[in-house]
């Protein structure tokens, strides 16, 4: 759901500034398209938290179609929400048969509010790979790719996920037994197969990589 505040639009066609008959076909066109529209609630895929988002500008040049989304946010629950910023999607060729589309993303957020958004995913990224989702405490900063083909049938095989993300200052208890993770300072890797970390962080009083 949206609303439209306005935009314009342009379609040409033909050689249009010289004289020929209107019965042939034009070779030649070009569409292209911008709208402003505010107050935009959806999903990015069945089944995941919906995605609000103030403002959004749609911009269509002849098969192209991008969608810039300077902020957003993941709706969690009434009050819970998890920011995004940068939001951008791409798709080449909007009329083809199969148009895919790539989704960028930068998210500034507690552990525990990114880890329930990728655990709520039918991607089950945390549940393959066995991570935790509970008692991590500290900062997360990540950009993140996905690349989806525009189907109404759309099969989570066909989903693609690449994800850079920064924990800084984490802590945990109770991951590994008793013991306490402190000060750690993570880079994670994450695709919708794998997650690879790597980083230095204080394991019970010892400095560890």
């Amino acid at each position: 759901r949206g609303q439209m505040l306005g935009g314009s639009f342009r379609f040409v066609s033909g050689a249009h500034l010289s004289p020929q008959n209107i019965s042939e076909k034009p070779v030649h066109h070009r569409l292209s398209m911008e709208l402003d529209a505010a107050d935009l609630q959806f999903q990015v895929v069945k089944d995941t938290p919906p995605l609000e988002a103030p403002r959004a500008t749609i911009r269509l040049e002849n098969d192209s179609l991008e969608v810039n989304i300077p902020k957003s946010a993941i709706v969690l629950g009434l009050d819970r929400r998890v920011p995004l910023k940068a939001g951008r999607l791409t798709v080449i060729d909007i009329f083809g048969e199969t148009p895919m589309a790539d989704i960028f993303f930068d998210s500034e957020a507690p552990p525990d509010a990114v880890l329930e958004v990728l655990e709520r995913s039918p991607l089950r990224i945390l549940q393959e790979a066995g991570v935790p989702t509970e008692g991590i405490e500290g900062k997360v900063e990540g950009d993140y790719k996905i690349t989806l083909p525009l189907l109404s049938d759309l099969q989570m095989s066909e989903i693609k996920v690449a994800g850079r993300l920064r924990i800084s200052e984490g802590r945990a208890r109770g991951i590994i037994g008793p013991y306490e993770l402190l000060n750690a300072d993570l880079d994670i890797d994450l695709t919708e197969k794998a997650i690879d970390v790597k980083g230095e962080m204080l394991f019970n009083g010892v400095r560890t990589k």
